[in-house]
């Protein structure tokens, strides 16, 4: 189970968030009763049935608000000034995972806010001649991401890689929710029936999504780094091949219909139950 999900987690269309789920930020649509976007996912798993082994996939979606941790902060900026802001500032984002939508598109636990902004901040990088060299960030994003920073007088968040003694500074107009907004998904409680609707999955989307995965494991070209020196640059195909794995398709069975029961509500009215 740990070999597939390193294998699905190559693919960089797909975002790991906490227990395992992957969501596919490359097939997001709007979701206009929310105020935010739609991302389809799916978590796996590997269980034992009489049959033997079974790789089990449950699709899900995740709703998504559109707002960056940058529209946030104007917004609490027209409420709140001085120590009052920055203080509102971090109980709002710290313990809150932030989804960038740029390079390999991970998710981050926001350990602080730094009162450092983009404009006064530098970082160290290393040249292909191995030569360590200083830059700025709005330098850095835009040789590595080809991503223009548009206010270079915000504020940074900040994560700490766990066992680093470095932290790694995030820029808020980049960093997006990764649930709802408290505000915008208190704003459509009285909705819930209607848009829980888009929340689903119709069959067809399921058997896309499945299907992709299927094909994303049986890979026989696309190498992938599981960060193991015995194991670099191998396809899915070859490294499932290694451990004995093999995915089969899909298991087909008969369905069995039942009948609904029939309600009788008095003697003269009776209703089938749904």
């Amino acid at each position: 189970e740990t070999l597939i999900k390193q294998i699905i987690s190559s693919n960089n269309q797909l975002v790991r968030f906490d227990k395992g789920d992957f969501f596919d930020i490359q097939n997001t649509k709007r979701n206009e009763r929310q105020n935010g976007v739609i991302m389809p996912g799916f978590n796996t798993a590997v269980t034992i049935t009489d049959s033997g082994l079974t790789f089990r996939v449950n699709t899900k979606n995740k709703n998504l608000s559109d707002k960056t941790a940058y529209d946030v902060m104007i917004e609490k900026g027209k409420k709140f000034k001085g120590s009052s802001l920055m203080s509102e500032l971090k109980e709002f984002f710290v313990g809150r995972s932030l989804l960038a939508r740029y390079g390999a598109h991970r998710v981050y636990k926001i350990d602080d806010v730094s009162e450092k902004t983009v404009s006064t901040t530098t970082i160290n990088v290393k040249t292909a001649d191995n030569i360590t060299k200083t830059i700025s960030l709005v330098e850095y994003y835009k040789n590595q991401y080809q991503l223009t920073i548009k206010d270079v007088n915000q504020i940074l968040l900040v994560h700490k890689k766990k066992g680093a003694i470095q932290v790694v500074y995030l820029i808020p107009e980049l960093m997006y929710l990764t649930g709802l907004d408290e505000e915008d998904d208190s704003e459509q409680q009285r909705g819930n029936q209607k848009r829980s609707r888009p929340n689903h999955l119709n069959p067809s989307e399921k058997m896309r999504m499945i299907n992709d995965i299927q094909r994303l494991l049986n890979n026989t070209e696309k190498k992938v780094n599981l960060k193991n020196p015995q194991a670099l640059m191998k396809s899915p195909q070859e490294l499932k091949e290694e451990w004995g794995l093999q995915i089969n398709d899909y298991c087909k069975f008969t369905a069995r219909a039942l009948p609904p029961p029939q309600l009788n509500f008095n003697r003269r009215a009776s209703g089938t139950c749904i």
